[in-house]
This record gives structure tokens, sequence and C-alpha cells, in this order.
């Protein structure tokens, strides 16, 4: 889920992400299940298929971070979830 070095970062998801019934998720990595005041908010999925791969903030300390959503600004819900220690998405 997590690559490269520190400054360096990327969150990849796998080829096998299927579609979340979601248009356009955003991928945000948070401390718990939703998204608050400190989550980061790195990008609207370019597609809800397939492998993808998004660059953080050079400057992103993801040991503040626990958890990749996959958050429905729409519907105000996690669509997908991963704990960063094992990379496994599960969708909700």
């Amino acid at each position: 889920m997590l690559t490269g070095k520190p400054g360096m970062q990327k969150v990849e998801l796998c080829k096998d992400l299927t579609g979340t019934g979601e248009h356009a998720p955003e991928l945000v990595l948070a401390s718990g299940d939703a998204p608050d005041a400190g989550s980061l908010w790195v990008k609207k999925l370019s597609s809800t298929k397939g492998w993808q791969s998004y660059d953080l903030p050079a400057s992103t300390d993801v040991s503040k971070f626990t958890k990749v959503l996959l958050w429905s600004k729409a519907h105000n819900t996690v669509v997908a979830r991963a704990d960063l220690a094992t990379g496994e998405m599960k969708h909700m």
C-alpha cells in the first residue's frame, strides 16, 4: 500500500481494485475509520478500478496515520478502508 522512502512515498492501490459503486471517491490518510481535522486528503481517484499510484507530499509524516480510506463526499461515508500496517483493503 505505501511504497518509497520518506519524502518520496506513494500510496498504491492494487490491480485487484474493483468498482466501489462511487463515481470518484477521495483517497484519504486518516488515524481512524473516518476523516478528521488531522487527515490528509490525497486526491480524488482517477478510476474506480485497477492499479493506481498517488504521490504523497514530501513533508507527509505517515506515522501519524493508521488507515487509508476511500471516502464518498457525496454520501459522507467510507467506501473502503485499509490498515496501513497490513495494506488489506476492505470494501464497505
